[in-house]
């Protein structure tokens, strides 16, 4: 029995090893996915670009709204009104949320910015030009004549910018003409900006680069991945359906984090929010990027398939009915509730694991849908407070 034993903790660590390193591959495949050149002739993508550009304006003039309107357009109060909400303090609050762009601007004795990376000597340092897809220079001066510099950017070199303007401002401020049909919209002057957009995209930003995006990231190659998940599954299904169970159990990998109690999440939660460790920190990335596919096998590999074959009917119906209920509510809810949270829709499917297979398939769904560790950190801190009293009370109820 000790020998079957010893055989079977070496062959669990293998198959585990095995499976994980597969389903880590597969994780690796989409992150090289998210690597993949954005189409920068692209207009709308320029444009979402272009658009950072009469707000940093702005915020160089370092002026208000009755000094500084009229130097961009002159037309009636209306259209004026409607340009400083839409086009000055909209879009500058956008800004913020475009966190794929990156910006360096200077104008009026003023700089401005939104990175650490000297972008605009970018042209001059190779690390930068690892680290950025596209990057671009333009310049208005003193008549509001544009001139602009690729900086030797290869992707950014095949573009009429010039012209890119000029169409730029035709279609995002059509609607002007709707106020005031004699509407003469003005250049900036006096102003540089250099513009940059990273290879590694943030997914968590509402730029039109970050939607793009995640259309590659769901055109990614199959083809490409099945070969390791089927590796997976193969290891992970063979070894469900040949081990001996009983002996299995007794595994060190799988017998002692049955044993770990509650009380360690709940001084991890008192210790997170009391900031006496950090809520996110990259270590956690680390740890998760190669936890989370070992914890999925784990997580199967202590399932006792064999038992399934005595289960009633009643059982299946229940889990059944559960993964239903909660599919329905998560799609319900997630409709009315995802537009107002940020990556709502990936809070939604985390839900979905959460309560059809517990925090494992919440970390897991997390991993896969590439949330941010701010959301995760918050759908596990509202799973807890919303849980742990719920089951406690359930548990205590009478029959």
């Amino acid at each position: 029995m000790k020998k079957k034993k010893i055989i079977f903790s070496i062959l669990t660590i293998i198959i585990i090893f095995i499976s994980s390193t597969s389903v880590y591959y597969c994780y690796n495949v989409v992150e090289n996915s998210n690597k993949k050149s954005i189409n920068f002739t692209n207009n709308t993508i320029l444009y979402d670009i272009l658009d950072n550009v009469y707000p940093l304006s702005f915020q160089l003039d370092n002026v208000g709204k009755k000094e500084g309107i009229p130097k961009y357009l002159t037309a009636n109060e209306e259209a004026s009104e409607v340009f400083y909400h839409n086009n000055i303090l909209y879009s500058r609050e956008l800004m913020s949320e475009k966190k794929n762009i990156k910006y360096y601007a200077e104008g009026n004795n003023n700089k401005l910015g939104n990175t650490n990376d000297d972008i605009k000597n970018i042209q001059n340092n190779t690390d930068l030009t690892d680290k950025y897809q596209w990057y671009l220079k333009i310049a208005f001066n003193e008549k509001g004549e544009l001139t602009y510099d690729t900086l030797g950017c290869p992707i950014a070199g095949n573009q009429n910018y010039e012209l890119v303007w000029n169409n730029f401002k035709q279609t995002y401020f059509q609607y002007l003409d709707e106020y005031d049909t004699n509407a003469i919209l003005h250049n900036p002057t006096n102003i540089t900006i250099y513009f940059a957009v990273p290879y590694k995209l943030n997914t968590n930003s509402i730029d039109a680069i970050a939607y793009y995006n995640e259309s590659n990231l769901n055109n990614t190659n199959v083809e490409t991945i099945i070969p390791f998940a089927f590796i997976a599954i193969i290891a992970v299904c063979l070894y469900m359906l040949l081990y001996p169970h009983e002996i299995v159990k007794e595994v060190g990998i799988f017998k002692y984090p049955a044993k770990i109690k509650l009380e360690p999440l709940v001084i991890g939660i008192v210790l997170s929010n009391t900031h006496i460790v950090p809520i996110s920190h990259e270590l956690y990335d680390s740890i998760s990027t190669y936890c989370v596919q070992a914890g999925i096998s784990i997580c199967l590999l202590s399932m006792n398939v064999t038992e399934l074959k005595k289960l009633n009917k009643e059982p299946v119906i229940a889990l059944v009915s559960a993964i239903a209920s909660v599919c329905v509510v998560a799609i319900v809810l997630g409709m009315i509730f995802a537009p107002r949270i940020i990556e709502g829709w990936k809070c939604a499917g985390m839900f979905v694991g959460t309560y059809t297979g517990g925090t494992p398939n919440l970390t897991a769904i997390a991993t896969g849908v590439d949330c941010s560790r701010e959301t995760l950190a918050a759908a596990n801190a509202a799973d807890y407070v919303v849980s742990t009293p719920l089951m406690v009370a359930m548990f205590a109820a009478p029959a």
